[in-house]
């Protein structure tokens, strides 16, 4: 006998199941996956996350959202960051009136299960939102994280930042500092 068939859903299908279960899932062709819960760590950088881009609130036109926003593609990914900013008006998808098109800096902070997809399909997805100019993705295994900018011409430039630097955002009016990110977090327990 072959593989039992995988069943498909539409996008009514999807979000009857994410209203009645009460849990976040991703979306595309069909395919609705749910989305599991973090570790210690994860939770913690999450949280560190959205401190780091409370200043976008002050003297601007962003806003910057928790990992309850979802996020629509061109694409037709249908998914929730653990972070984003959304400049300007919200803009939301025809289909979803809870899916927002239009961030301006998505961010996923890394775990085992995810790490690889969100480096790789996920920004495949993301990055052809028109919007989007950063993608910032948080090391739960070291401190460091990996920024993805959009240049001009529409080509993304890719970058690895340590320990005591600084990420810089003007365009967003945003500093982020590695450190004051992993302050006290015992990045040991990421992986238990």
């Amino acid at each position: 006998m072959g593989e039992p068939a995988v069943r498909l859903h539409s996008y009514e299908e999807y979000l009857r199941i994410e209203q009645e279960s009460g849990l976040k899932h991703e979306f595309f062709e069909g395919h609705v996956v749910a989305m599991a819960g973090g570790s210690v760590v994860h939770a913690e950088l999450c949280g560190r996350v959205i401190e780091q881009l409370a200043p976008t609130r002050k003297g601007r036109p962003c806003r910057s959202f928790s990992s309850e926003l979802k996020i629509a593609s061109p694409s037709g990914l249908s998914s929730y960051a653990d972070a984003s900013i959304v400049c300007g008006p919200i803009a939301v998808a025809a289909h979803d009136r809870h899916a927002v098109t239009n961030p301006s800096l998505l961010v996923e902070v890394l775990s085992p299960s995810t790490a690889r997809y969100d480096q790789s399909e996920k920004f495949e997805h993301v990055r052809q939102i028109p919007t989007l100019m950063h993608y910032l993705l948080v090391s739960t295994d070291r401190v460091g994280l990996q920024h993805r900018s959009r240049n001009g011409d529409g080509s993304w430039t890719l970058r690895y930042l340590g320990g005591g630097e600084r990420l810089l955002l003007p365009d967003l009016g945003l500093e982020i500092e590695v450190d004051a990110l992993y302050e006290g977090i015992d990045l040991s327990m990421a992986s238990g």
